[in-house]
């Protein structure tokens, strides 16, 4: 006796980076993926969007850019992915402003008090 082998289809699945490096942040314009996932009927009960995961890994890149990386699936043991929908996502990929930069602002008090 064979289990049963189904596929489904399992949309609104977050893009999520992984793997950025320190100083840089990322851009992913498509936001939300979709993958055809098959596995046996036991193992595709209860697999919603909130048990799988959808990837883009960005420790290889150290600088600046645009850059098209795989979109990659974290799948539960059991199911087998089959195709995931974007495959590769142009991304762009910057340097990190810091949010308490010194504005260059003078104190007056500290200018008036001659």
């Amino acid at each position: 006796i064979r289990p049963v082998v189904v596929a489904r289809f399992i949309g609104n699945v977050v893009i999520e980076p992984v793997g950025v490096g320190p100083g840089l942040e990322v851009i992913i314009p498509t936001e939300i993926g979709e993958l055809r996932v098959r596995g046996s009927v036991f193992d595709m009960d209860g697999l919603t969007a909130d048990s799988v995961r959808l990837e883009i890994d960005f420790s290889s890149v150290t600088v600046a850019g645009e850059y098209e990386l795989p979109v990659i699936s974290r799948l539960p043991n059991g199911i087998e992915g089959l195709s995931i929908q974007p495959a590769m996502e142009l991304v762009r990929v910057s340097e990190k402003v810091a949010a308490d930069l010194d504005t260059g602002s003078v104190d007056e008090d500290s200018v008036n008090s001659e």
